[in-house]
């Protein structure tokens, strides 16, 4: 073999070494990344798994009836304030009206309900 083919032989030998180097480099990189974020999500696990099995409203000390009835009674008071505030600013309204006003708002009242319960502002 010439010397030429030796430099061409040993250049090709020493390309293929750092690439394998580098592929060897992006290997342990990839696993160090994936135990980096193993790491990292554990907590988010955890507090999920909490979450789930403990639930958002357990944490607050209110159990799933205590919340309904909170929820139910807040509802009723927020609702029949608001009728009021409409029969008041439109004297004379059908009652067929003011029902149908008060279903667009239901959604909204809900969620007012539900933010008051959660405080826990109504409960006392």
């Amino acid at each position: 073999m010439s010397d030429t083919g030796r430099e061409w032989q040993q250049q090709s030998l020493r390309d293929v070494r750092a690439l394998l180097d580098k592929e060897e480099a992006e290997r342990r990189g990839q696993k160090r990344t994936f135990w980096i974020l193993a790491f990292s999500l554990l907590p988010l696990i955890g507090l999920l798994a909490v979450v789930v099995l403990k639930g958002p409203l357990a944490a607050a000390g209110m159990s799933d009836s205590a919340r309904v009835a909170c929820e139910s009674s807040v509802w009723a008071r927020k609702s029949s304030e608001r009728e009021r505030e409409i029969r008041a600013a439109n004297p004379g309204i059908a009652p067929g009206e003011v029902g149908k006003l008060l279903r667009t708002e239901a959604r909204q009242l809900e969620s007012a309900a539900a933010q008051e319960c959660r405080k826990g502002g109504a409960l006392k």
